[in-house]
């Protein structure tokens, strides 16, 4: 526990994951798109603020959170674990190998990109 009103809270560091993702990110290297890394990460900020603020602005409207800020010392491991062994293995799967392989799949297909993508958001 971080403070005595707060839920118990355990972190693992799993491999099998992320083996995967970065298996993937090198097996397969027509996952990584090629984009401009400033467009990238406009992309990223506005994805972040927007669905910040649609999540946490939903759940304070709904009573389901209270502002209670806390940083705990192991704030870092779990940030980094986050994004490293969950996001981007995540991300790395089903954007870049399960979508990407739909999308080349059904290109022929008059809104195969549409079906690519719904079918992706389906698993």
């Amino acid at each position: 526990r971080f403070t005595d009103d707060a839920v118990p809270f355990s972190l693992y560091l799993n491999q099998d994951k992320p083996l995967i993702g970065f298996w993937l990110l090198l097996v397969c290297p027509w996952i990584v798109a090629r984009r401009s890394l400033r467009l990238s990460i406009c992309a990223m900020a506005l994805a972040l603020a927007l669905t910040a603020i649609a999540a946490l602005g939903g759940a304070a409207l709904l009573g389901v959170i209270s502002w209670a800020p806390k940083w705990p010392e192991q704030a870092w491991l779990w940030v980094l674990n986050n994004l490293l062994l969950v996001t981007l293995v995540e991300e790395a799967l089903f954007r870049g190998y399960i979508q990407g392989g739909l999308s080349r799949r059904f290109k022929q297909l008059p809104y195969g990109e549409n079906l690519a993508l719904f079918l992706a958001a389906l698993l």
